[in-house]
């Protein structure tokens, strides 16, 4: 069944004789929706809750806190009892990774031992970031600096209501982001699963070695795709994963 557990989690699956809850860190520009098709692959008897952040869906009136480290200190804090509640995964997405291991951390910092952090297409904090923007941009130039990445298609690039509308959230994101790659963090206490597309543009293979600075307990795993390598194929073998890694613990 679906409900809702605040403004971090206005929309979740929660099934009241759960084992699990997976905490689903969206990518740089994104909210919660972007992973409703993800709902068909969560197994039975596993809570997913999507995390929403501010400047969008719901909460698109407020705004983003001024650092990656301090947006999931909020979390944390806001959410300590959804945490503790029952035994949990976090997952998170290219930037979102960051996010979910900032929120690791803090959660660590209260006590709450996550049983596992997935951090999927996604460098260590340590690994600068390859790509930059110039945070003073105007919104046309930063939509055709984003197609250029392959962030945002041609069609959407130049489509002014679009522009308006998502590029503000996805420049702010990625300006986080950027400011935060490069990041020596602490070490976690939870295992850490790291997966990513072999087609992966964004991934420097020779540097995936460095994710064992922050836990001592790290797996890593390929599955066929680019940065957005979900599918029917992957997705499953990812919530298997998961779960086998997460519920061991």
């Amino acid at each position: 069944m679906t409900s809702s557990q605040g403004k971090w989690f206005p929309t979740v699956l929660e099934h009241p004789d759960s084992s699990c809850r997976i905490f689903c860190f969206p990518h740089a520009g994104a909210g919660p929706t972007a992973y409703l098709e993800w709902l068909r692959y969560i197994p039975e008897g596993t809570d997913f809750f999507p995390v929403t952040y501010p400047m969008r869906e719901q909460r698109r009136r407020e705004s983003m806190p001024d650092s990656l480290q301090l947006l999931g200190q909020q979390i944390a804090a806001e959410n300590a009892a959804l945490f503790r509640e029952k035994p949990c995964i976090l997952l998170g997405h290219c930037a979102g990774a960051a996010i979910a291991y900032e929120t690791a951390a803090a959660l660590e910092a209260q006590g709450i031992i996550p049983n596992l952090l997935t951090v999927s297409a996604a460098n260590a904090p340590c690994v600068p970031l390859t790509l930059s923007v110039d945070p003073q941009m105007e919104l046309p130039q930063a939509a055709q600096v984003f197609k250029q990445f392959g962030f945002i298609a041609e069609p959407f690039a130049s489509n002014e209501a679009y522009v308006r509308c998502f590029v503000p959230v996805l420049l702010q994101d990625f300006i986080l982001f950027q400011n935060y790659c490069g990041r020596k963090g602490q070490k976690l206490h939870c295992p850490i699963l790291e997966i990513h597309g072999e087609e992966d543009p964004m991934i420097q293979p020779e540097r995936l070695k460095e994710w064992e600075l922050y836990t001592d307990q790290l797996t890593h795993m390929t599955v066929p795709g680019a940065h957005f390598y979900f599918s029917p194929e992957t997705l499953p073998r990812l919530m298997q994963a998961m779960l086998e890694k997460g519920q061991n613990q």
